[in-house]
């Protein structure tokens, strides 16, 4: 009677923690959306990138384009345009970005992102887990706030030198394409 108590008593310990673990993956950080289809954002402001070499280049109208595969994910594909951008009081030639957004607080860059101005020329190679967004959710629209560091770029041309660290600050607004709600959850 004895032993099958404590069998009885570790598989209820055993079924407690599987339970545990089940309800923690369940409170994972999530996108939420009222349907499939596309997004689309607009940035709210300036969108600032510095490299550690100097060339900050600032972007005052970017546009954020994606596509929903899911209503719930952890994390969503964009592809990002840069419009309206100076570096050293001149236009530069940059590319768009590709970016894994997390629900957890995480931007991956997914393409190399190249910018020239000025004889300076920078280049930002694919990285993952780059810490610094958050979120917000309200009126069926989500709010991104970019605040990353670490960014390890390659800069070179007078006035820029050498391969560092760098910011990027900004915000969008994003929202489903004909309409719908996007959210987030903690």
């Amino acid at each position: 009677m004895k032993r099958f108590a404590k069998t009885l008593g570790a598989a209820c310990l055993a079924a407690s923690a599987l339970a545990a673990m089940g309800a923690a993956g369940a409170s994972a950080a999530l996108f939420t959306a009222s349907e499939t289809g596309q997004l689309t954002g607009t940035s709210t402001g300036a969108h600032v990138f510095t490299p550690g070499g100097g060339g900050t280049v600032t972007c005052n109208h970017d546009h954020m384009i994606g596509t929903i595969v899911s209503t719930e994910a952890a994390s969503q594909h964009v592809r990002v345009v840069h419009t309206q951008c100076t570096a050293f009081g001149f236009a530069p030639t940059l590319t768009e970005g590709t970016f894994e957004l997390h629900a957890n607080g995480e931007v991956d860059i997914e393409n190399t992102i190249t910018y020239t101005a000025f004889g300076c020329s920078t280049s930002i190679k694919p990285q993952k887990g780059l810490k610094g967004v958050s979120y917000t959710s309200s009126g069926g629209k989500l709010t991104l706030h970019f605040a990353l560091k670490g960014i390890v770029s390659t800069t070179t041309g007078f006035p820029c030198s050498g391969g560092t660290t760098g910011t990027t600050t900004g915000s969008f607004v994003i929202e489903r394409a004909g309409g719908g709600t996007l959210g987030w959850h903690p």
